[in-house]
């Protein structure tokens, strides 16, 4: 049993081993957090630029208006 448990977690059965398995799922995981934080970073500026696009067509209406 000790031996099986030993396979499992080091040597695997055809695939590689538990150890390994997990490691490469935790940098996986890292590098898809890391991701996830750049674009809530540039989620922040894109919706700042769509509210100032939104504003400035709001003023350039009411001036074209106020012109006529």
């Amino acid at each position: 049993m000790l031996l099986k448990h030993d396979g499992d977690l080091y040597r695997g059965n055809g695939k590689p081993g538990l150890t390994t398995r997990l490691f490469l799922v935790e940098e996986t995981i890292k590098v898809i957090k890391e991701a996830v934080e750049k674009m809530a970073a540039n989620w922040k500026a894109i919706v700042l630029m769509f509210v100032a696009t939104l504003l400035s067509a709001a003023a350039n209406l009411v001036l074209h208006l106020l012109g006529k």
